[in-house]
């Protein structure tokens, strides 16, 4: 019993992430305190219960005699919904052309992207990157960018809208200068490098994460006693969510 509370647990703390982030980037267009304190607490929450889920060997939970029946069916008909979203989801993927379709989602993803691709080039990324060829390369724009309130952003009081992203984007892509918008390779250092197999066979990172996903997904399979098999399959952590920009709470130059 406690072996299938583990699972349900980790795949609810999953789908809280998934909403803390969908939450999160509705705060970044539209800051409010409220919306604030409930993705830092749900992301909070979410960390606390995948601790407890992995803590201990596991050893002898799944004979611990059943308790609290009905929480149990409740949270796995919740993990079992989220397993059907997400499947939908998965299956609309490659037909989705319009909304958000591009895989590239954020700086942190195109800057080491196109990093990578200046390093199989034979070039160096931090002397060579220029994020409007990047971008431009990418068929993206100052939407996906980092703004700093810097420059002509500079006396934006809360997040730019897409008309100012776009006046100081032009600008800069002119003249030069760029001081509004993050323009280097993604912290850590030199991770772009590892990503180098996957840019040179012409694959984005997102084909990445759900090959890293599945794995991980498989080994969870594997290591579950046979008898559970089938609801660990279920219970496998629900769809990420890939957050644009900082966080809400940041009070540095950033928004």
């Amino acid at each position: 019993m406690r072996a299938l509370f583990r699972m349900a647990a980790i795949a609810v703390a999953g789908a809280a992430l998934y909403y803390a982030g969908l939450l999160n980037s509705i705060v970044i267009q539209r800051p409010e305190r409220p919306g604030a304190i409930a993705v830092v607490v749900a992301i909070g929450a979410a960390i606390v219960v995948l601790i407890a889920a992995v803590r201990g060997t596991g050893r002898g939970d799944a004979h611990t005699p059943p308790a609290h029946i009905l929480v149990h069916r409740a949270v796995w008909l919740f993990a079992s919904v989220m397993a059907l979203v997400s499947l939908a989801w998965i299956s609309d993927v490659p037909r989705q052309r319009s909304w958000d379709w591009t895989p590239y989602h954020n700086d942190a993803i195109a800057l080491n992207d196109c990093a990578a691709r200046l390093v199989l080039g034979g070039h160096d990324p931090y002397a060579s990157l220029d994020i409007f060829d990047c971008y431009a390369r990418l068929g993206i724009g100052a939407d996906r960018t980092t703004p700093l309130k810097l420059g002509q952003l500079a006396s934006v009081a809360v997040y730019p809208t897409d008309d100012q992203l776009d006046a100081a984007w032009d600008l800069r892509a002119r003249e030069g200068g760029n001081v509004e918008f993050v323009s280097r390779p993604s912290y850590p250092a030199l991770s772009f490098l590892l990503i180098i197999p996957f840019v040179a066979l012409g694959w984005d990172t997102n084909r990445l994460y759900v090959l890293c996903l599945g794995a991980a997904m498989a080994l969870v399979v594997l290591r579950t006693p046979v008898g559970l098999r089938a609801r660990s399959r279920t219970g496998s952590p629900p769809r990420r969510s890939s957050w644009r920009g900082s966080s809400p709470l940041s009070t540095s130059s950033r928004w």
